[in-house]
């Protein structure tokens, strides 16, 4: 069953009260909003993602479709235009599917729903055709992915919505590159501690320790990173160094190293890199 025959259903108080509370993360069973733990095989799932100011915000898909058991949910489901305005757009890399591997870009119609963002491109000298992309309803998202919203209005948050996964996979294992991820399912929940997972085939800075204590980073090869955009529109990097994430401006330092509950996060991976959520 779709995301919109099932909002349709929803009782007016949830409604209401997901709009004006702004739900933190949680999930909706039956006839009554709970959170941290699970009263049925179908839970509905809401989380607000605070962007700020960021004009370009990267958003986790936790939770997948409404049809039980299913890992994938369409792409026209993770993000509610409700708070978007016309022409806002989502960007969603379509690997998982087909051969054409690329970002297909979506935007927010003048109704108020998510469209394909149609390209012109010119063939010879007898004028163009309109090359459209996969549409967003038939586009399956897995969940632990992200996409990103290119929006114009930052005053609102955004809210992703979705079936709770009980049974989602509890590890991701990166691919080469740069690739967009987040935490599945109730993990996207709470802010991710970076430093309090379990995690495998990371690439280290390279370090060396001066007289003064400092440790200068030496060389970049083969380092594993992470950066978001955060709620002050500003780009945050973590380096990987002697098991541990942190900050690099010159010198190592060990810093706080969380991701924000609902955001997702880009990883570059040089070896096998992999995390137990």
């Amino acid at each position: 069953m779709k995301a919109n025959k099932i909002f349709g259903a929803l009782t007016a108080k949830f409604a209401a009260f997901a709009v004006s509370v702004g739900l933190a993360g949680g999930v909706w069973g039956g006839d009554s909003y709970v959170t941290n733990k699970v009263v049925s095989a179908n839970l509905f799932g809401a989380l607000t993602v605070n962007a700020g100011t960021a004009t370009n915000a990267f958003v986790a898909v936790p939770f997948g479709a409404f049809d039980i058991g299913d890992v994938k949910i369409a792409a026209a489901d993770i993000v509610q235009a409700a708070t978007l305005s016309a022409g806002d757009k989502m960007y969603v890399w379509n690997g998982a599917e087909g051969t054409s591997q690329k970002y297909e870009v979506y935007k927010v119609d003048a109704n108020g729903a998510w469209a394909v963002e149609e390209h012109k491109v010119t063939v010879a000298v007898d004028g163009t055709v309109t090359e459209g992309s996969e549409s967003p309803e038939s586009l399956k998202v897995p969940t632990g992915t992200g996409v990103f919203i290119e929006r114009k209005d930052t005053s609102k948050p955004i809210y992703v919505y979705g079936q709770v996964l009980t049974n989602s996979t509890a590890s991701t294992t990166f691919g080469s590159g740069l690739t967009l991820v987040s935490a599945p399912s109730t993990n996207a929940m709470a802010p991710i501690d970076l430093n309090a997972l379990a995690w495998s085939g990371v690439g280290d800075v390279t370090v060396s320790a001066t007289t003064s204590g400092k440790k200068i980073v030496t060389s970049y090869t083969n380092a594993d990173f992470i950066y978001y955009r955060n709620a002050a529109n500003k780009v945050i990097r973590f380096y990987h160094y002697n098991g541990k994430w942190g900050t690099v401006s010159g010198t190592w330092k060990d810093a706080e190293a969380v991701i924000p509950a609902g955001t997702a996060f880009w990883y570059m991976n040089h070896g096998s890199a992999s995390v137990a959520w």
